[in-house]
């Protein structure tokens, strides 16, 4: 079963005629273009418990500053990430990232937000964020005979994968994580499983792998594992048993876990690591 703190939580709470009248007010903040309308949308906000206007309102500010300044563009792109930060800063909460991934799920700026989230322990939104998933369409020939004399008359078929809203592999290696509860849920994130047709309406014969349950990450690699935890601030007996239960680690990568342990460690986390590479 999906792991969720938001499982009942509906983004679109209000009523027909309340939620059409905030689309509309929306609309013209956003046409409008004027960056001090955001904060009266976050007043509305505050007043009807609707995201409907944040969300618009926040997709037109990222999708307008990565005209200007150029998504692709190396040097611009750390002052986006601090451009989406503000955005946060302004409305972070899980509830409004819960509704913005339902809304967009092909943002590309969730793996910046989870970063973020996991450096200042903000443990909802970083919950939040590896449960959100999203299905891409694909083709695939609908002859599954093997006949190539037919290959004109194949028809394409219409079929889903689903997907995570981000590579966890990626980005665990650049995490800075405070304490044990948010690697740990870094670390089970591929024990996640979402129900596919309850999540996005889609049914199992129209899947890849027709299963309507599925997991949506992949085990953290030892690489990201192994980097993941030279960047945790504070080691503790946990942290340090669950490395060396996920890690079939080398020399290098023992002594640089060992220096790290020295330095943040606590003294039972050493004398585990010493037993351990006596041993080996």
């Amino acid at each position: 079963m999906a792991i969720s703190v938001l499982d009942n939580y509906d983004p679109n709470e209000n009523c027909g005629i309340l939620n059409l009248g905030f689309d509309i007010l929306s609309n013209i903040f956003v046409e409008s273009q004027n960056l001090k309308l955001l904060k009266v949308s976050r007043l509305f906000y505050e007043i009807s418990e609707n995201v409907s206007v944040q969300i618009r309102c926040r997709l037109w500010q990222d999708s307008c500053f990565m005209d200007i300044c150029g998504s692709f563009n190396p040097i611009t792109r750390g002052e986006t990430t601090k451009f989406v930060m503000y955005s946060l800063k302004e409305w972070g909460s899980h509830k409004f990232i819960f509704a913005l991934t339902k809304n967009d799920p092909f943002n590309s700026t969730y793996s910046s937000i989870y970063e973020y989230e996991c450096r200042i322990n903000n443990k909802k939104v970083a919950q939040v964020l590896p449960n959100g998933s999203r299905i891409r369409k694909i083709y695939s020939n609908s002859d599954k005979s093997g006949d190539k004399s037919n290959s004109t008359l194949e028809k394409k078929e219409k079929k889903y994968i689903v997907e995570p809203l981000f590579d966890i592999n990626d980005i665990i290696p650049r995490c800075k994580f405070k304490d044990f509860e948010l690697f740990e849920m870094a670390v089970n994130a591929y024990k996640i499983q979402i129900d596919v047709q309850k999540e996005h309406g889609i049914p199992s014969h129209m899947l890849v792998d027709g299963k309507n349950i599925v997991s949506i990450h992949k085990p953290l690699s030892e690489y990201a594992f192994v980097r993941c935890f030279l960047k945790v601030k504070s080691i503790n007996i946990e942290l340090t048993k669950c490395y060396l239960e996920n890690i079939s680690f080398d020399y290098d990568d023992f002594n640089q876990v060992f220096k790290r342990v020295l330095v943040v460690g606590s003294l039972e986390s050493v004398k585990i690591l010493m037993d351990y590479g006596k041993k080996t």
